[in-house]
């Protein structure tokens, strides 16, 4: 399972009820899942400061992901690489996966990047379900909205 989910977002300004300051974090755990929450240094101003005015709307949500699970193998040789993940990306955010070594993050980001299909969940990106899109429009998806870095190969 993903340990940690970091999010580095610039309209955070509060996270479980308590403020959190620029260039600080605030770490937040849900179904056993820590969520490092921080806001980055060079942010607009203050929106609790007196004065500073607040139109309440949140950035747009770009990528979401609901119920996603990853299953190799059957039966008694089935390995859970993802069970019931919820993510959501919004316009802005910048967010790292941390977690030790077979616990999901490259089967979900290659999931969220088109490149896998989950076994069961969906993922929309900008109100599209990308997990029902064929082989045709991933490649347009990826050419179009996703960058990859592949750490292993040169």
């Amino acid at each position: 399972m993903i340990n940690d989910l970091v999010r580095v977002c610039p309209h955070i300004r509060r996270v479980a009820g308590k403020p959190v300051a620029a260039g600080r974090s605030r770490t937040v755990e849900r179904n056993g899942v820590r969520c490092k929450v921080s806001r980055m240094q060079d942010q607009s101003p203050d929106l609790d400061a007196p004065g500073a005015q607040h139109t309440g709307a949140l950035a747009k949500t770009t990528l979401q992901a609901r119920g996603l699970s990853k299953v190799y193998g059957t039966g008694d040789l089935a390995v859970w690489a993802l069970r019931d993940v919820d993510f959501e990306l919004r316009e802005g955010e910048l967010v790292v996966l941390l977690g030790a070594s077979g616990s999901g993050k490259s089967t979900l980001l290659n999931i969220i990047g088109g490149l896998d299909r989950p076994t069961s969940g969906t993922v929309t990106f900008d109100g599209a379900d990308i997990t029902g899109y064929g082989d045709h429009e991933l490649t347009l998806y990826r050419r179009d909205h996703v960058g990859f870095v592949f750490q292993f190969y040169n």
